[in-house]
């Protein structure tokens, strides 16, 4: 039971990295050039947490794959494919298609194949 809950960590802590970052890199200093850009990214208090969020995915990751084989693990790394697209229609107001819809319900299938499949 303990995989899951560390598998659960990497996928929360990657989406919560990738909205945040996203949603800020669309209100911090949108006019000014590249390097002021990544400053003021790299200086935003929500941009640091979502960055100790992502080191925080790389623990539970690794802790994760210490436990089980990389083969079984790494499939749950494509539900990051469905949470950000999902999550980001919903709080940043993004398209969702209906083939990326399509797209989205092939990778859970995709991961509940892999996660039911016996190993060797």
């Amino acid at each position: 039971m303990l995989i899951f809950f560390l598998l659960l960590g990497v996928l929360l802590c990657t989406t919560y990295g990738q909205i945040i970052i996203k949603a800020r890199a669309n209100v911090v200093s949108p006019k000014v050039d590249d390097g002021g850009y990544f400053a003021s990214m790299l200086l935003d208090p929500w941009v640091l947490s979502a960055l100790v969020a992502v080191a925080a995915a790389g623990f539970f990751w690794l802790a994760a794959i210490r436990r089980v084989d990389l083969t079984f693990a790494y499939p749950f790394v494509a539900l990051t494919f469905v949470s950000v697209p999902v999550i980001s229609y919903y709080l940043l107001g993004e398209a969702l298609s209906v083939g990326r819809l399509v797209g989205i319900a092939l990778i859970v299938a995709g991961v509940l194949v892999a996660a039911l499949a016996p190993g060797v």
